[in-house]
């Protein structure tokens, strides 16, 4: 006995089936990139300054996240203006509200 298949057959000669995966898999994927996305954001208030590029983020769970800035090449702590850095951010963020996203 044969057995017969479920698939219907479209007048282009390709089956629905694999059209409506085309159309789904892509969609699916970006919302997964979406949804990835959004997870990597912090919302917070800065409540410590470690040195001129690292702070630390208080966010809504009352949970401390140590963020280090990107791009920036600042004094540490024992080096020459470390200290001076180290003020220069705290003016800048010290207790105001920040965002703060992942980057690889």
């Amino acid at each position: 006995m044969r057995r017969q298949s479920a698939l219907v057959v479209g007048s282009s000669g390709r089956t629905c089936k694999r059209d409506a995966a085309v159309r789904v898999v892509p969609l699916l994927l970006f919302t997964l990139w979406w949804l990835t996305a959004w997870a990597d954001i912090l919302e917070g208030r800065v409540v410590a300054i470690a040195d001129g590029d690292t702070l630390t983020l208080l966010d809504a769970n009352r949970q401390q996240h140590r963020i280090r800035l990107g791009g920036i090449d600042a004094p540490e702590k024992g080096q020459p203006y470390g200290t001076r850095s180290r003020m220069n951010l705290s003016n800048l963020a010290f207790g105001k509200d920040a965002r703060a996203g992942k980057f690889a």
